[in-house]
């Protein structure tokens, strides 16, 4: 570091922000979606604890629906590529970085 200009200095600092940024939001993303998706696991548990039996049976229709409908699994996708969990977002870094070694071997050599 002690031989690069204060603009090579100032270049890596702003790369090394913009990767972070990317990151940070890819992480804000994924943890959303995963945290959504298991909120939505548990509103038919929410429904069923409600108190329904004791409404009439149009209403203990409704509630029946609404139970049946939130049993499907609600999957949050970044485009048609990936499911937006956490681990989704562990598996993108590996992958990254892995990358990122690669293509550095390959330029070293």
């Amino acid at each position: 570091m002690a031989t690069t200009t204060v603009a090579d200095q100032m270049q890596v600092w702003s790369s090394a922000q913009f990767f972070l940024a990317a990151v940070a939001q890819l992480f804000l993303y994924c943890w959303c979606g995963q945290q959504l998706s298991h909120l939505a696991e548990s509103i038919s548990e929410a429904v069923y604890d409600s108190g329904w039996e004791d409404h009439d049976v149009s209403t203990q229709k409704n509630v029946a629906f609404i139970m049946w409908r939130a049993q499907k699994i609600l999957v949050f996708k970044g485009g048609w590529f990936y499911t937006l969990t956490t681990e989704t977002f562990v598996e993108l870094i590996r992958l990254s970085f892995s990358y990122y070694t690669v293509l550095r071997n390959i330029n070293d050599t």
